[in-house]
């Protein structure tokens, strides 16, 4: 476990602030549908098929590559919304690696939102599972990490009036064409 909780990899002022304006302004389309999460236990807001826009699965594609120096497949992108309440439940992710992106401006630690890693690799979620790692919500921050690390995201406190935004790209590691 703890070979998997070092490969979480946490990136701080990771896009320049222009392209950061560039994602806020594409998420305030109204793509927005309430049909992520969890339904039955705890749904929140989603934009799907981020992948079909080549902002996304091209231009800033390339610069995640860049930055963990590896190249990658995308099996989807899509922006998750949640207010107060929508806290996430334990899951893992498609692919082999996620990469989560945090565009809310002003975020304040005080607000809540963290992203929580588990002790348990796959479905195999507990009632006595530990979280065994957070990160805190916090603008412009990314966090790249093994897809079969379960984990949840937080819900921001009940005192923020806004969105937690998070865009995540769920990759698969690109194969060599020359491997045999």
């Amino acid at each position: 476990m703890n070979q998997l909780l070092n490969q979480i990899k946490v990136f701080d002022n990771f896009f320049s602030l222009e392209i950061q304006d560039s994602i806020l302004v594409s998420l305030s389309r109204p793509k927005w549908s309430f049909n992520g999460g969890d339904i039955d236990i705890s749904p929140f807001w989603h934009m799907r098929f981020l992948e079909e826009e080549n902002f996304y699965s091209v231009h800033l594609l390339k610069i995640i590559e860049n930055s963990v120096g590896k190249q990658f497949d995308v099996i989807n992108i899509y922006a998750n919304g949640q207010t107060a309440g929508q806290s996430g439940c334990p899951h893992i992710d498609t692919g082999d690696y996620t990469f989560l992106y945090y565009p809310t401006p002003n975020w304040e630690n005080t607000m809540g939102g963290s992203l929580f890693f588990l002790d348990t690799i796959g479905e195999n979620n507990s009632k006595d599972s530990e979280i065994v790692k957070t990160v805190s919500y916090k603008s412009n921050r990314a966090v790249f990490f093994p897809c079969n690390i379960s984990h949840y995201s937080n819900a921001p406190d009940r005192h923020y009036n806004g969105m937690r935004l998070s865009v995540a790209w769920k990759l698969k590691t690109k194969k060599n064409k020359h491997s045999y």
